[in-house]
């Protein structure tokens, strides 16, 4: 008689396939089929049995609780998953929402640091400018000291470096009387006159020769003469 040839595949038992309650199911059925197709039997066989029902009975409703509290913990586990993959993915949003608003305060800082450089050199600007118009006022004032008592001068410094002129004597019936002019030096170095009184058609023309010749003192002869044929 020839040997059996032995399966190289293990076929799974029955009670191993499908849930934990299946699987009781597949031992306890068959137990209890058996049972069922007993004769009737002594009375101690009829209590052995029957305790055998009441075990059999109250093992089944025990790995239906077991089986209902694993399906409830693989559901709590899934929504744990779930929440954490959610937290991971608001954590992430998060992190580049940080990113995003340093990258903008970094651009804005170095904005506020160019305009603060920007607005330092402004002012260095200026203020050489306005010393720059200090000194011309200065020696303005020193060439014009010389003949202002004799044209009857007064010289008053005004704020921002302002000049005004105020001529005397001049209205014969009224010695009183003053007229006069203001000036200043502008940002690109030019001279420019406002406020003369009373109104002068002329100045212009008396400013223009005062650029070509630089000579204050004529030029204030000027304006004094034609103060004069105003009247």
């Amino acid at each position: 008689m020839e040997p059996c040839e032995k399966s190289s595949r293990v076929e799974p038992l029955p009670f191993c396939q499908g849930s934990l309650q299946q699987k009781w199911q597949q031992i306890i059925h068959p137990i209890g089929e058996a049972i069922s197709q007993m004769p009737v039997l002594s009375d101690n066989h009829q209590s052995f049995i029957k305790r055998i029902h009441e075990e059999i009975y109250w093992l089944s409703k025990e790995t239906q609780k077991l089986a209902e509290k694993q399906e409830s913990t693989e559901a709590e586990m899934e929504k744990a998953s779930c929440e954490t993959v959610s937290l991971v993915q608001e954590a992430q949003t998060v992190k580049e929402q940080i990113l995003n608003h340093q990258h903008q305060l970094e651009k804005a800082k170095m904005l506020l640091l160019n305009k603060e450089k920007k607005l330092i050199e402004k002012r260095d600007e200026l203020a050489a400018k306005e010393q720059k118009m200090s000194q011309k006022n200065a020696e303005i004032l020193n060439c014009i000291d010389m003949f202002s008592e004799i044209l009857g001068i007064e010289i008053r410094r005004l704020q921002g470096e302002r000049l005004q002129f105020v001529f005397h004597n001049i209205d014969a019936k009224d010695l009183k009387r003053t007229f006069g002019f203001t000036w200043y030096f502008t940002v690109e170095g030019g001279l420019e006159v406002l406020d003369v009184h009373p109104r002068l058609p002329v100045m212009p023309v008396l400013m223009e020769k005062l650029k070509e010749t630089k000579n204050f003192r004529l030029f204030f002869l000027g304006v004094r003469k034609a103060f004069q044929a105003s009247l």
